[in-house]
């Protein structure tokens, strides 16, 4: 009912985990705004959240090996995706089961435990896997990095949650490691050469 009475659209709920106070406090009131998150008049929750979602896909589709080969995605061309948005949103999880349309669409080549599971594992374990194992190299990447020097990672935060004895939360390990991997994307980014300026005399 909530749901209903809202405004048509998709309202993405930033996550302020880690990310320095004051930087929080600068962003308050700042609407995430993209024109896919605007449903027309009419426009049902689900369907607003089905395109809202193909945002999250936008980051991979020209990766830097688009460089140097053709990058190809078979699941995101137009005709897929136009079938898949078509789905009414009801339909996702038929009989209770999550992803219910495509089950039923491989039901003749998949094993009867795949089209009964009613919902599907998340990487979770394995994030908080990789996260206990480097927890000291990731810790040190993070303080020493320049998220944190550049006053957008709260310090405290970062050393608090990758304490030695402390346990972390599925939430926790994911976003340290998106974290660490604009770290990672910063320190290859910096270690480029810069170009040198094109000059601007007329001759």
């Amino acid at each position: 009912m909530r749901i209903a009475r809202e405004a048509p659209g998709y309202r993405w709920r930033a996550s302020p985990a880690f990310l320095h106070p004051e930087l929080i406090a600068s962003l308050q009131g700042l609407a995430l705004a993209h024109p896919w998150l605007e449903a027309p008049p009419g426009a049902l929750p689900g369907k607003a959240a089905h395109i809202a979602g193909l945002l999250r896909a936008q980051v991979t589709l020209e990766p830097d090996r688009s460089r140097v080969a053709p990058v190809v995605h078979p699941l995101l061309s137009q005709p897929v995706v136009e079938t898949c948005l078509s789905i009414p949103s009801w339909q996702w999880r038929t009989g209770g089961r999550d992803r219910a349309v495509a089950r039923d669409t491989f039901a003749d080549r998949l094993p009867q435990a795949i089209l009964d599971r009613k919902n599907k594992g998340t990487p979770d374990p394995f994030c908080g896997e990789i996260v206990a194992r480097k927890r000291e190299e990731m810790r040190e990447r993070l303080l020493d990095g320049q998220l944190i020097a550049h006053g957008l990672l709260d310090a405290s935060a970062v050393e608090e949650t990758l304490r030695r004895d402390r346990p972390t939360t599925g939430e926790e390990n994911v976003r340290l490691l998106e974290l660490v991997n604009v770290e990672a994307w910063l320190t290859v980014w910096l270690s480029k050469p810069r170009e040198e300026p094109v000059g601007t005399d007329v001759f």
